[in-house]
């Protein structure tokens, strides 16, 4: 089982494994990863915290910290790291190999701009033949401006469309991945949850990333 820290944070979810898991937690065989710290969306939740309850179910648990970054390319992951100011806990790269298509960060003055700079980003990756169901844009979908200007960026929401550039939220793509993922409407990256969001949306590329930040963040971005 993947994405641990998500499903423990509800008892409810446990007690389910408990009853599909043959001799349940403490006798079943089973193996579960996590990334506690870095994909942990609900940060009220910590470690110890998350891992208590299933430490009662069962006597006997083994546990081992994975260092090695399988996902993402290491040129990618380092710039996420930088622009999420978090610090890069991965000792090790499996891809080191330089992206098809860099990623770059640019910044919007308005949401005319955003518009804009969004559609330029998807023409220009469309027409360096990534294929539509490769790029998927990240927003907060209730102010979201690919909801909101649908037609005019040929977008559709999430739903595994093989035929359309989708959108949809950093929480709902959670434990997915995409090639190109853009990230926009981030008015501010200066508090940990918006570095949290930052950093998952960004994880989830397997190629590169696409970031439109507010130019109200110039100056932060630019610090780091």
């Amino acid at each position: 089982m993947t994405i641990t820290q998500d499903i423990l944070i509800n008892k409810d979810w446990v007690d389910c494994i408990e009853l599909l898991l043959r001799g349940g937690i403490a006798s079943g065989k089973w193996n579960i990863f996590g990334e506690f710290e870095l994909q942990n969306l609900y940060s009220i939740f910590k470690h110890e915290d998350l891992l208590r309850d299933l430490k009662y179910r069962t006597n006997e648990v083994t546990s081992f910290n994975l260092t090695l970054n399988c996902r993402n390319l290491k040129e990618v992951s380092s710039l996420n790291f930088s622009l999420s100011g978090l610090t890069n806990p991965y000792s090790k790269y499996l891809r080191t190999n330089k992206p098809i298509s860099a990623s770059k960060y640019y910044f919007y003055s308005s949401e005319k701009d955003l518009l804009k700079k969004l559609r330029e980003q998807i023409n220009t990756l469309l027409n360096s033949g990534f294929k539509p169901n490769d790029i998927l844009s990240k927003v907060s979908e209730s102010k979201s401006i690919a909801n909101r200007y649908l037609n005019d960026l040929s977008t559709t929401a999430f739903s595994f469309s093989e035929s359309e550039v989708q959108f949809t939220s950093i929480h709902k793509f959670k434990g997915l991945e995409a090639p190109i993922i853009i990230l926009a409407d981030f008015d501010e990256i200066e508090t940990n949850t918006s570095k949290n969001l930052l950093y998952i949306g960004a994880s989830r590329a397997t190629e590169s990333v696409i970031y439109l930040f507010n130019a109200q963040i110039k100056s932060y971005t630019l610090k780091c």
